[in-house]
């Protein structure tokens, strides 16, 4: 657990959040919007703090405050995360959430806030974070792998592949040893025991345990057993993929379009119709999506993935109007993805460390596949 430290620095005070922070927290989430062509907002209503849980274990936001107006100008989420690192189960950070005013940014404020988290570290000790960035937020990229005075060291770790998918099913895979059914909760003992066989072939894999899963679950809060997709080849397990509806706590919502999308959105939405791609939604309008999760199959065996693709697309076509889906460019199953109809929304994988934890990221194995879990970025 962390402590109530706080970093003061001139006209800021950096710390740990409250409970009485959360309206100012939405208030920044619903303002500042990602750049790029389509600019989204990521909402964390009604309950901002209970959303954080699936982001990893004692989750917490860290404030950057005014101390002259008391106001937010800026936040950032925290956590460690229980994932395999060269196969073992292992301890490791998580950063994410990142939101600060325009005009503080730079290279300063965030440089304070560095230094507030190397005390966070001395007391948790986690070798590294890991951390995303859109690669269309080019400004964030730049200041944060700048290697200025005070910011640990980023290690880029290849893109992470995330997309908007279209509701279209990959072409049907002839293959008459293979059935998808939905899971129950008596399959939970058996889920468990395969993602734990096969998870550690990939490289921070999440370490699932059964107080992960349900409708009051820990990592995976609303991902119910009915959610997951289980493929048999001739009776054994030999693939598990989830569909993960997570709009009760968390909402993605389009805040405005670069001019030519905003002219032409009607005619867009024409071709994507044709093209079974995601359409643009109007401004502001809630989307309908579902977010892929665990995508764990033996032997990278693409015609199992496709399978079990093709099952929650059929369950599920007629509720969502496309799903968020993310795998890393070196992950054998991404082009089972990356042939149905999407729009690319690519970020970095980062590893975040101090240079005296350069020896553990130097140690883990080029040769494994990373793996981020799409829904608690």
């Amino acid at each position: 657990m962390e402590s109530g430290l706080t970093h003061r620095t001139g006209r800021f005070r950096i710390e740990r959040a409250g409970p009485g922070d959360a309206p100012a927290l939405k208030d920044l989430d619903h303002r500042i919007a990602m750049p790029g062509k389509i600019r989204f907002v990521f909402g964390r209503d009604p309950d901002y703090f209970n959303a954080l849980r699936v982001e990893g274990n004692d989750a917490t936001a860290h404030v950057c405050r005014d101390a002259e107006t008391g106001g937010i100008v800026g936040c950032a989420h925290r956590c460690v995360r229980t994932v395999y690192l060269n196969g073992a189960a292992s301890e490791v950070g998580y950063l994410g959430g990142l939101r600060l005013e325009e005009r503080w940014r730079g290279g300063r404020i965030l440089a304070r806030a560095f230094r507030y988290l190397r005390e966070l570290d001395r007391e948790e000790r986690v070798p590294f974070h890991l951390t995303s960035i859109m690669e269309e937020n080019r400004a964030a990229l730049a200041v944060l792998s700048s290697g200025k005075a005070g910011l640990p060291v980023y290690h880029d770790r290849g893109r992470f592949n995330a997309m908007a998918v279209g509701m279209e099913k990959p072409p049907a895979v002839a293959d008459r040893s293979l059935e998808v059914r939905s899971a129950n909760a008596s399959d939970a003992g058996m889920i468990l025991d395969f993602l734990s066989a096969e998870g550690p072939r990939r490289q921070f894999y999440p370490a699932y345990g059964s107080g992960d899963f349900g409708e009051d679950g820990r990592l995976l809060y609303g991902l119910a057993w009915s959610d997951i997709a289980l493929a048999f080849r001739s009776g054994r397990l030999v693939g598990v993929v989830g569909a993960w509806d997570q709009r009760r706590y968390r909402q993605w919502r389009v805040t405005g379009y670069a001019t030519p999308l905003r002219l032409f959105r009607g005619a867009l939405n024409c071709v994507a119709a044709l093209r079974k791609l995601p359409r643009l939604p109007a401004i502001g309008e809630p989307l309908r999506y579902f977010t892929l999760a665990l995508n764990c199959v033996e032997r990278d065996d693409p015609a199992v993935y496709a399978c079990s693709l093709a099952y929650l697309i059929d369950l599920r076509r007629a509720s969502y109007d496309f799903f968020l889906a993310g795998l890393h460019e070196t992950d054998p199953l991404l082009p089972v993805l990356a042939a149905l109809p999407h729009v690319p929304l690519p970020a970095r994988l980062h590893l975040v460390a101090w240079p005296d934890h350069a020896d553990v990221v130097a140690g883990l194995d080029p040769r494994m596949v990373p793996y981020l879990e799409l829904g608690s970025l």
